[in-house]
């Protein structure tokens, strides 16, 4: 008897396709730009934003044109469609092709497998994008940063140009902190929208009490915030905000801050942080009385002249024990 041994022939070779039904949904519906880990101010781009069908997708600076942002769609079973928000059109892989080096084009999506995705969390915030199709994931050639590189399909490596983080294209930013004294709400933190990334955005505050929602007023976030530019790439250091704001409201309530959308997808935005619990105090503050002075004095009355001082709601009126109803001052 003889036996004989093969090994590396393509019968004993097996490749392990990523299903999509064994992730399930990772990233949730909307409009991002599509950040590679390569460089933080890059990602996805449509070239020359071009509407054809077959156009090139490709790494380009992609943090302040909305032009650049593709609307992610959960589509059940663990698959995305991912559809870029200006030309209307799916990515796709080229020609429904299975070899590393497919490249990556945008297509009208027809539902087909090429134009279908898993999202797999590939840590630190990034993601694998899969496709459905052939297992193989979007991978920026040689893993160069350079505007303009090209973008295909290829075996998972774990390098920086394979991995993918998902921006969203709404305001974002931060409700530090909220504090409050009789009849005042202050605020701070930071906001700040990638379509405007050196433009102050407003954000607008609302207080919530029990069913009960009312506007405190706005602001812009136009203060100087260097902590916040070194930790988004792309952005100015100019985002911070503070403001105070009058309210009739007494007791605990909750305060939410929104950034006000500023580029054409997007919407206005709940910043993280929020809401934040805050305890607004009743005016237990006497008012203090001095310099009191009586002139005028005559058989039909006299004037009465006082200094009054009151740290908390002010005064409505000034009373003395004799005068009662419709006679006080």
């Amino acid at each position: 008897m003889k036996l004989t041994f093969r090994y590396g022939v393509a019968g004993q070779k097996w490749r392990f396709l990523a299903w999509g039904n064994s992730t399930g949904q990772t990233v949730r519906n909307g409009d991002y730009h599509i950040v590679s880990a390569l460089d933080g101010s890059k990602g996805l781009d449509v070239s020359n934003a071009v509407t054809d069908n077959g156009t090139n997708i490709q790494l380009y600076s992609n943090l302040s044109d909305d032009k650049q942002t593709f609307r992610v769609t959960y589509l059940g079973d663990g698959y995305y469609k991912i559809e870029n928000t200006y030309t209307g059109k799916g990515l796709d892989m080229d020609a429904a092709g299975t070899k590393k080096g497919t490249n990556i084009q945008q297509w009208d999506y027809v539902g087909a497998d090429q134009q279908q995705w898993v999202l797999k969390d590939a840590g630190d915030g990034y993601y694998r994008i899969i496709s459905k199709h052939n297992g193989l994931c979007l991978d920026v050639h040689n893993g160069s940063s350079a505007d303009g590189s090209n973008v295909q399909g290829w075996v998972w490596n774990g390098g920086a140009g394979q991995k993918w983080k998902f921006v969203e294209n709404n305001p974002f930013g931060c409700l530090d902190g909220v504090s409050a004294a009789y009849g005042k709400i202050s605020v701070q933190g930071w906001a700040a929208d990638r379509d405007a990334p050196n433009t102050p955005i407003a954000v607008h505050f609302y207080a919530v009490q029990g069913n009960k929602k009312v506007l405190l007023g706005g602001t812009e976030a136009g203060q100087r915030r260097a902590d916040v530019s070194a930790a988004n790439p792309g952005l100015n250091e100019y985002h911070g905000f503070s403001a105070t704001f009058n309210t009739d409201l007494r007791g605990e309530g909750k305060i939410e801050a929104y950034g006000i959308n500023a580029g054409s997808t997007g919407s206005n935005c709940m910043l993280n942080g929020s809401p934040r619990t805050v305890t607004i105090p009743e005016d237990k503050t006497r008012p203090v009385i001095s310099d009191v002075e009586i002139t005028d004095i005559s058989e039909s009355g006299y004037t009465v002249r006082c200094k009054v001082r009151e740290e908390g709601s002010g005064v409505d009126r000034v009373q003395f024990p004799t005068w009662f109803g419709n006679e006080n001052p």
